[in-house]
């Protein structure tokens, strides 16, 4: 069932959700017979070896990550069709966007777990575009969001302000599993969590969660999940059998790197190692990632 939604400060009322149905059933649970295809389908230990960017994941989530996998591996060739034509028209602009703010280009996979690289979504909480920036933080990294115009919907543009984001994230919480579970919740959000919980890790900080049992713990069941999803999307993606035509992060990263020179920022996950962003994105407090 449709709402609408009034931004906060003015903005867009724009009717909700929209074009979320691909990213919704790309990222659905398992069900139980789909779960033991999954089991029979990894073994961990190895996989666990084969992707060794999952550097970023939380020990209690490898099962999650998998299952998460294995529906990336095996959804409907529709909707992979949908989805990996939208990859091979915006993949490169994200690349860019990625590359120009120093960051680890695997998070150029990150409109997959947001959008399924669908540029016009808006989710039921007024996330938009491809990139889903509430209409708060778009603002704040310098994007117009008035009613009339709605740079959220721009790829090029929402890359430039995404990406600056996450920049902002990292530099806040000095850590890229932090930073990214941060860009699903609000640095806000993600700072009372790990006072409340004592960690310093978002490892230690999911498996708190995962002992509270219950709906009281400090982070949503969204936030624990999103990371194992951007690890199964960037396991998918580096993978030409599974994506076809579709341009293959590692193919564009290696292109980009030859016409650049290197950053320590540029450096992959799957290396283990994360240098410093160069010239941090300054931005205002902000308390959650709420309009």
């Amino acid at each position: 069932m449709s709402r609408v939604v009034i931004p906060a400060k003015g903005g867009q009322t724009i009717r909700t959700p929209r074009l979320m149905g691909d990213a919704i059933q790309l990222w659905s649970p398992l069900n139980a017979g789909e779960k033991r295809k999954a089991e029979a389908r990894f073994n961990l230990a190895a996989t666990q070896r084969e992707y060794e960017f999952a550097c970023w994941l939380p020990a209690s989530e490898r099962v999650t990550m998998l299952d998460y996998l294995y529906r990336l591996e095996n959804e409907q060739k529709s909707l992979r069709k949908r989805v990996q034509d939208r990859v091979t028209i915006h993949l490169p602009i994200i690349m860019e966007g990625v590359k120009a703010q120093g960051l680890p280009a695997e998070l150029a996979c990150l409109p997959l777990v947001e959008s399924a690289f669908e540029p016009q979504a808006i989710s039921s909480a007024g996330a938009a575009g491809i990139w889903q920036l509430m209409p708060g933080t778009a603002r704040e990294f310098g994007l117009t969001v008035t009613d009339s115009v709605d740079e959220r919907f721009d790829v090029q543009k929402s890359t430039r302000a995404a990406t600056a984001y996450l920049a902002y994230l990292y530099n806040f919480f000095g850590d890229w599993p932090l930073a990214i579970a941060a860009y699903n919740c609000g640095e806000g959000t993600m700072k009372k969590a790990l006072a409340r919980s004592g960690c310093t890790t978002l490892d230690g900080l999911t498996a708190f969660c995962r002992q509270s049992q219950d709906e009281t713990g400090p982070l949503k069941e969204e936030t624990l999940r999103f990371v194992p999803k951007l690890i199964a999307a960037i396991a998918i993606m580096q993978r030409s059998d599974s994506w076809g035509a579709a341009p293959r992060l590692a193919d564009l990263s290696a292109a980009r790197s030859r016409h650049m020179p290197e950053k320590s920022g540029d450096r992959l996950a799957l290396t283990g190692q994360y240098g410093a962003i160069e010239q941090p994105h300054k931005a205002p407090p902000r308390s959650t990632r709420l309009p």
